[in-house]
């Protein structure tokens, strides 16, 4: 994983390339059976009276996940998730995606599948894991109480995961780390992502790691931030 995709000023569009590529690559493998769709919650966000002169207090904030269903029937089969950094911290919208995890886990039609590829923040599950960085939770319909785990750390390439569907047939496999290399280099993000530093700040054995990963790779960085 690239840790600079987690700064702020780049994370939002890497988010929404990230979901458009998933998708597309799911679609790609299920064919006409199921239909693979982007879907949209909408989180709502009042502002206090101090920081209001004019206009509504009440501001919304749109997060992208993706949703596979049936062709035929249309019934709703896996929610993939990507976590955010709204999310991962504790008010409204953290509450608010959690009712819905609670609903999904709870009903015996639907796959879910989370993805956090944040360092910061907390975590959703509370397993008693060795130290990771990145994890993809997987939650079969017909399994729930043998949660799926993959774990790795920032030095280790993402995991390739498989997606659950309706039947107990052949499943897509996605390789998580390939579809973020292709939006690495469809996004152009190695003309800017290095002028700054990785938020949440890197253990100083992993910046010496990172900072040397990027030597290799030819990427100068700006003299003050080696």
């Amino acid at each position: 994983m690239n840790p600079f995709l987690e700064n702020l000023d780049v994370w939002h569009d890497f988010r929404a390339r990230f979901i458009a590529a998933l998708a597309e690559e799911i679609s790609r493998q299920v064919g006409d059976e199921y239909i693979v769709k982007i879907g949209q919650r909408t989180y709502l966000h009042e502002l206090p009276f101090s920081r209001v002169k004019s206009g509504p207090r009440i501001i919304s904030e749109k997060e992208s996940f993706i949703t596979i269903s049936t062709y035929d029937g249309r019934e709703l089969t896996t929610v993939v998730e990507l976590l955010s950094p709204a999310i991962k911290q504790v008010g409204s919208d953290r509450d608010q995606f959690n009712s819905e995890r609670d609903d999904r886990l709870s009903s015996t039609n639907v796959n879910l599948i989370e993805i956090d590829l944040l360092r910061g923040g907390e975590r959703t599950h509370r397993e008693s894991l060795p130290t990771f960085d990145y994890a993809v939770m997987l939650s079969r319909r017909e399994q729930r109480e043998k949660v799926q785990l993959y774990v790795v750390t920032l030095r280790q390439r993402l995991p390739t995961i498989p997606v659950p569907l309706q039947t107990h047939g052949r499943e897509p496999c996605i390789d998580l780390q390939a579809v973020i290399d292709r939006v690495y280099d469809a996004a152009g993000y190695h003309h800017y992502l290095y002028e700054s530093t990785p938020e949440p700040p890197l253990s100083p054995s992993d910046a010496e790691w990172a900072e040397q990963v990027l030597r290799n790779a030819g990427f100068r960085r700006p003299p003050s931030l080696e």
